[in-house]
């Protein structure tokens, strides 16, 4: 036993053509298993009314998207299509995982399912689609490296493959490292208990054992962070770290339905060990030192052009108005417009610039109003008192405005800033002629619909990589937004640079662990002493029925105010601030919230208001 343990651990030779068929055979079987779950779902009559109405709002993130990729997003979409490139799929992971290492085409084959794969991601991702994203990359590599001849070509392909997997842990570990929750037992706990992911058995165990929760976060996050030793020069490192991989996968396959992880990402191991000192006749490691140096040039490079993007939007901000805030802070305010009809106060959602509200903005200036919108500050209290910092800073506005104003404004809250303005005006007392609520945040949401909870998870990794991406200054890999079209060409460069920006990112991420802890109020919301108009984006009703009674909660909180939602069909969540249905929705409710000279709201005069100009 001694003797074959010490074998197993000991260098061997291994060769490109073995690791090249090892690779393709797995990344083969998360391609197969892949398709079987799609034409499982495809084959059952609920399962394909479901898929079309989640294609239907899948392909909206394409929207902006070349036309090449918007043309492959609706010709992959039918119900027909996905079977037969299910179909093919499949024959073709059978065909690599069973013909042998000489078979004619396996290359050819191998990048065929990795066009597959990408082609169907758009469509069906079934809650796997990192393990569709690693397994489209693995085919690729390992089948451009397929017909690469042997030598410096085919090796760097083999390089980057395991570059990519050693990169996919020690990346995951550090960004869940800087979190507090994964170095506790909260995230475990969070994610045990989702619809999607979660396990009610372990969840309860884990419950019940904080310590042992504990542990086994402390543990994942030790083994992700330190997967790099993986290149230690001893023939034991790779093995040891992959099986501790291999184990990790498994469990999570049963633990939370994750299976086809486990091949997928077994299908970058091969090349980890050809590229380790586990292969006595190890490749040359001039492709890594050069790719390292190449890295070290760029990330200067985007330093340096992250330091000249601050210094322009600083520049920018300081042609701008501010308002005083306790402690020497203070608020960055844009104005636009005359108050010939009113004024209204723009409050932004989660991560909202300014500048997003550009074409909402120039329409309400239009309809002769003053708009004021302005950037939060970046003040760092505790998540659990942090919203009603923000409303503490609106309320500091609102009275700053109001000074230079003849009527009361309305106060306009997008999603999140939907429920700072409801907090602002339930704690303080405002110069306010009504709110409008745009798609707007409620105080319970996180606590009462099982799809907000669901996504809870998701967010959280992904703003945590944000964050952590945009402070190591690589914030200039971040595409630019669609909405970044609409300003003038002169303040795009601003814009993009501020979206970019590790101040941005900071604050959104405070700003979301706030929204974690506090949206969690059960019931409806207090009372409130202003009227106030929802105006919904379609699709968001459309994707979790709860949301429209969570959203007409908020409309009902004046006793007596009888008045419905106002629903956009057909717009999303982040369109409902752009698109012309939306915005003339919003003006709407924002004109009939307006006081006239007299104080008495628009709607409760006998006759119309007359239009300006």
């Amino acid at each position: 036993m001694g003797m074959l343990l010490r074998r197993s651990l000991r260098a061997r030779p291994i060769g490109a053509r073995e690791t090249l068929d090892t690779a393709q055979r797995l990344s083969a079987a998360s391609g197969l298993m892949a398709s079987l779950e799609g034409l499982a779902l495809l084959g059952s009559r609920h399962e394909r009314h479901r898929l079309r109405d989640e294609w239907r709002h899948a392909r909206h993130s394409f929207d902006r998207a070349p036309a090449p990729v918007r043309a492959i997003v609706a010709a992959t979409g039918p119900i027909p299509t996905r079977v037969v490139l299910q179909s093919v799929r499949a024959a073709a992971s059978i065909y690599l995982i069973a013909a042998p290492r000489n078979a004619p085409a396996r290359n050819l084959v191998t990048l065929a399912s990795s066009v597959i794969t990408t082609a169907l991601y758009p469509a069906q991702r079934l809650g796997s689609d990192g393990a569709d994203q690693v397994t489209a990359l693995s085919q690729a590599l390992v089948g451009f490296a397929g017909f690469a001849r042997p030598g410096p070509v085919r090796d760097a392909l083999l390089w980057s493959q395991a570059i990519q997997g050693t990169m996919s842990y020690a990346v995951a570990g550090v960004a869940k490292l800087v979190g507090p929750d994964w170095r506790s037992e909260r995230a475990l706990l969070g994610i045990m208990r989702t619809h999607t992911y979660g396990s009610p058995v372990l969840w309860r165990r884990a419950k019940e054992l904080p310590r042992t929760a504990r542990a086994v976060s402390a543990g994942m996050l030790v083994f992700e962070c330190a997967f790099p030793l993986a290149y230690l020069p001893v023939p034991w490192a790779p093995r040891i770290f992959l099986a501790g991989a291999v184990g990790f996968h498994a469990f999570n396959a049963a633990a939370m339905g994750l299976g086809r992880f486990l091949p997928s990402f077994m299908s970058l191991h091969p090349a980890i060990v050809y590229t380790s000192a586990a292969n006595s006749r190890r490749p040359s490691a001039a492709f890594p030192l050069i790719a390292a140096a190449a890295l070290a040039v760029t990330v200067g490079s985007f330093a340096a052009q992250s330091v000249i993007a601050s210094e322009r939007i600083r520049r920018r901000d300081a042609g701008r108005s501010t308002v005083p805030l306790q402690g020497g802070r203070q608020l960055v305010v844009d104005r636009q417009g005359e108050p010939r009809t009113g004024t209204v106060v723009l409050e932004g959602g989660l991560g909202t610039q300014i500048d997003e509200f550009e074409t909402l903005r120039r329409a309400l200036v239009d309809a002769g109003l003053l708009v004021v919108s302005y950037r939060r500050s970046d003040d760092g209290c505790p998540a659990g008192a942090l919203l009603d910092a923000r409303a503490a800073e609106l309320a500091e506005l609102l009275r700053a405005v109001d000074a230079d104003v003849p009527s009361p404004p309305v106060v306009l809250g997008y999603s999140l800033g939907s429920e700072i303005v409801r907090r602002a005006v339930r704690d303080h007392d405002l110069p306010v002629a009504g709110v409008v609520a745009l798609d707007p945040s409620h105080p319970g949401e996180l606590a009462r619909s099982a799809k907000k909870a669901d996504t809870v998870a998701p967010i959280t990794e992904s703003m945590r990589v944000f964050r952590l991406a945009t402070a190591a200054r690589l914030g200039i890999l971040l595409d630019a937004p669609s909405w970044i079209g609409v300003l003038d060409p002169s303040r795009r460069r601003d814009a993009v640079a501020e979206h970019r920006s590790a101040r941005t990112w900071r604050r959104t991420w405070r700003e979301w662990n706030a929204v974690r802890v506090s949206l969690v109020q059960q019931g409806p919301p207090e009372p409130s002493r202003v009227p106030v108009r929802v105006v919904s984006a379609g699709r968001t009703l459309r994707n979790d029925a709860l949301q429209a009674t969570l959203h007409t909660e908020l409309t009902r909180t004046v006793t007596g105010d009888d008045h419905d939602v106002t629903i956009v069909p057909g717009v999303g969540h982040d369109d409902v601030i752009r698109e012309p249905v939306a915005v003339n929705a919003v003006i709407e409710a924002v004109e009939a919230l307006l006081p006239n000279q007299d104080g008495t709201p628009e709607e409760e005069m006998p006759w119309p208001r007359a239009s300006a100009g």
